[in-house]
């Protein structure tokens, strides 16, 4: 899966990964995605169900250095999801939401 922020202000990027990651955590467990191009899928936090959200690096960004990276990933660590940051993307582990417990 893949979700294209570059170019939002963080509020609108921060909301639009929230509702596409409440979408993918309703899907139920399928056979495990692909890793995306180019990244160390062994042993990598987000291998099998990865959302990957492109940010951009910065290149056109005041002083050369991108907000959106850093807000998205805090977004990330605050909400308790395993990413990590690979060139101009952040790879996402997509959790399923556990199931209601049956009484």
């Amino acid at each position: 899966w893949e979700l294209d922020l570059h170019g939002l202000y963080v509020s609108e990027a921060t909301e639009a990964l929230r509702q596409r990651l409440q979408l993918l955590q309703r899907q139920p467990p399928g056979p495990a995605q692909p890793a995306p191009t180019g990244s160390a899928a062994a042993g990598h936090p987000t291998r099998g169900r990865a959302l990957r959200v492109i940010v951009g690096r910065g290149n056109h960004s005041s002083g050369g250095e991108a907000s959106l990276p850093r807000a998205v990933a805090a977004w990330l660590d605050d909400a308790g999801l395993r990413h990590r940051l690979v060139g101009g993307s952040i790879e996402v582990a997509v959790r399923p939401l556990p199931l209601p417990r049956r009484r």
